[in-house]
């Protein structure tokens, strides 16, 4: 399984079936997708694998899309400002640095819990882009955050558990 697993990984280290096959020209949807959430389950399960066995192809794999990702999210100029809708990825990269030592999984998965409550706030602006898209007029406000997300101020001020009861626990 493992070797079937990582054998459909693509060369640019991007690791998601479904969008490999159906949705090719669509990656990172964050709010209404589950990219992000995959990747956290991907790498919770490489890790403990990794951990039961010792054999490390799989966490290879798990590394390889954590990469791929933080090329493509982060604080710097050019890179999406955007966080999973599941915090599990935040988690799951906390548990990648604990077994790899790889700081960018620690810096990542912080950037990720830091965006949550800024504004705009992305989910909104990723839903008026969405919109824009099809031609539709987006009656949002980019200053609405989202509890269901645990979007709606800065996690570091949340001071209760509100929203997705998944979502909130993982937080």
């Amino acid at each position: 399984l493992v070797d079937d697993m990582c054998a459909s990984q693509l060369e640019d280290g991007y690791y998601n079936c479904y969008y490999n096959v159906y949705k090719k020209d669509e990656r990172f949807k964050v709010r209404h997708e589950h990219e992000l959430y995959c990747l956290g389950h991907l790498v919770e399960g490489a890790v403990a694998y990794y951990q039961a066995t010792g054999k490390d192809k799989l966490l290879r794999a798990a590394a390889r899309f954590a990469d791929y990702i933080a090329d493509r999210f982060g604080p710097e100029e050019g890179k999406c400002k955007g966080y999973p809708g599941h915090e599990i990825a935040e988690m799951a990269l906390v548990r990648l640095y604990e077994v790899t030592g790889e700081e960018k999984y620690l810096k990542l998965s912080k950037f990720f819990v830091d965006q949550r409550g800024q504004k705009p706030f992305y989910f909104a602006m990723e839903d008026k882009a969405r919109a824009e898209k099809a031609g539709q007029k987006w009656r949002g406000n980019p200053d609405d955050g989202s509890a269901y997300h645990q979007s709606h101020k800065p996690v570091r001020e949340q001071d209760e558990a509100v929203g997705h009861a998944v979502r909130a626990t993982y937080l």
